[in-house]
């Protein structure tokens, strides 16, 4: 499927676990992407073929808030449209930044936003969704109630248990992450900030991350851990079984 590798915290250096990350393209060719805040940069090529990410990561990448993605295309064809991050934009003017790691299988809410969507990837959709539900809010929300939107949101996608929800979302203060797939994602702690990552991306102490359970982290300490769920993926058809290893 895919790979994500997130970090927020103190401004740190980041290149070291960037290259480790970007090298995994080989068994993740269909694209890459980069998120430094809302800035973003991405190609629909793999990273290691890519000329613009080598002489990118031959710079001093240093942030305190970053997310990187590389695609193994599930679902929507290859090109820049469907390539990770997505940034969208509520009706407050306030931007998201989503990656996702998954198929989404049986949710027929998300079918309505094929005719919306730039782009074909059910990814992209959970991304509208989400700002069709921050939007009934008749007031910029807070994050509290920000987070509750998310987590209900994780709530409903995961409840059949046939979808692979592994998220991150950046509002331009929090990173909130969801992984609802064993082994799947990974989380260090250090003194300067948090890294997460579908897999470790160095030789630290890396744990697994909380399963079925939505958290939020700003300024790299966690600020809060939702309610654990049930919707854990279970992959059922050969398909799924063989995505399931990648």
């Amino acid at each position: 499927m895919c790979e994500m590798f997130a970090y927020i915290g103190e401004k740190t250096k980041l290149n070291l676990y960037l290259n480790e990350f970007f090298s995994h393209s080989e068994k993740h060719p269909h694209g890459w992407g980069l998120a430094i805040g809302y800035n973003v940069e991405k190609e629909p090529v793999k990273a290691n073929d890519s000329t613009y990410l080598k002489h990118r990561l031959q710079e001093t990448i240093e942030t305190g808030e970053l997310i990187a993605h590389i695609r193994n295309a599930s679902v929507g064809s290859v090109n820049y449209l469907n390539t990770h991050p997505f940034t969208k934009e509520d009706k407050f003017n306030n931007k998201y930044v989503l990656t996702h790691n998954g198929t989404i299988n049986e949710y027929k809410i998300l079918d309505e936003y094929k005719n919306i969507q730039v782009g074909s990837t059910d990814s992209e959709r959970i991304a509208e969704l989400l700002i069709d539900k921050i939007n009934e809010f008749n007031y910029s929300p807070s994050f509290e109630e920000k987070f509750s939107v998310i987590e209900n949101l994780v709530f409903k996608i995961t409840e059949n248990n046939r979808n692979k929800v592994n998220l991150f979302i950046y509002d331009g203060q929090y990173l909130y992450a969801h992984c609802n797939f064993d082994t799947t994602l990974h989380i260090l702690e250090k003194d300067d900030g948090v890294f997460i990552a579908t897999k470790p991306v160095s030789n630290e102490n890396w744990k697994q991350f909380p399963l079925n359970t939505l958290v939020a982290f700003k300024n790299g300490k966690w600020i809060k851990k939702g309610t654990s769920h049930k919707g854990i993926w279970i992959p059922v058809t050969e398909e799924e079984i063989y995505w399931s290893k990648y």
